[in-house]
């Protein structure tokens, strides 16, 4: 089965979301990206990679605002890194505050 996630954005902002899908379980292997877009304050069910590329090795976040357009990259170096805890261990991805702070929870 392939990997499920839901993305909250409690931005007021709309954002592009990239996400950089790993091949297998090393950090080291991409699998390729998938570019979602969540409206402001909404969210998103997002299915991504396959039965064998279940795990994030990222992400990317770009949020158009009237005040200017900001971006945020978190990618994964290490297994077990708190991004990679983050991103993995949780169903549920949480962007917050003005700009993006990332949360997770299950």
């Amino acid at each position: 089965m392939a990997g499920q996630k839901t993305f909250i954005n409690n931005t007021p902002r709309d954002i592009s979301l990239t996400l950089s899908i790993r091949a297998g379980d090393n950090p080291a292997n991409t699998a390729g990206q998938q570019t979602i877009t969540i409206r402001a304050n909404s969210q998103a069910r997002v299915t991504y990679g396959n039965d064998s590329n279940i795990y994030l090795n990222g992400l990317s976040v770009v949020a158009v605002g009237e005040d200017g357009v900001f971006g945020e990259q978190e990618f994964v170096v290490t297994r077990g890194a708190p991004i990679d805890n983050l991103l993995n261990m949780n169903s549920v991805v949480v962007l917050n505050g003005g700009f993006v702070q990332l949360t997770s929870h299950n």
